[in-house]
């Protein structure tokens, strides 16, 4: 009987969607002030200005974004230095160092 359940459980399309297994993730990150801990992602979402320098806050949740039209370190650098000098120096920056996931 209990196989017969499963089985049945297993073909249910309702079941599927709604007990989807997630997978990878990140922890959550615990910090006690602001820009003690920023996350900073580089996407490519194609045209002109095809990259998106992203940056996020872990306190505050604070979002800065920037389109660019490459990904050249003195573009990043440019707009790094004026997210520090219109908010300040975040202690520690989070890159996942250019992997693609």
């Amino acid at each position: 009987m209990k196989d017969q359940i499963n089985r049945t459980i297993k073909k249910c399309e309702t079941c599927n969607i709604n007990n989807r297994k997630t997978t990878g993730g990140c922890d959550f990150v615990a910090t006690n002030k602001r820009l003690k801990k920023v996350v900073l992602d580089l996407m490519d979402i194609g045209g002109e200005n095809r990259y998106v320098l992203v940056g996020i806050d872990y306190f505050t949740r604070r979002l800065w974004g920037q389109r660019l039209r490459s990904k050249e370190t003195c573009a990043v650098l440019e707009v790094l230095q004026r997210w520090i000098h219109e908010d300040g120096f975040p202690e520690e920056y989070v890159t996942d160092n250019g992997k693609n996931s």
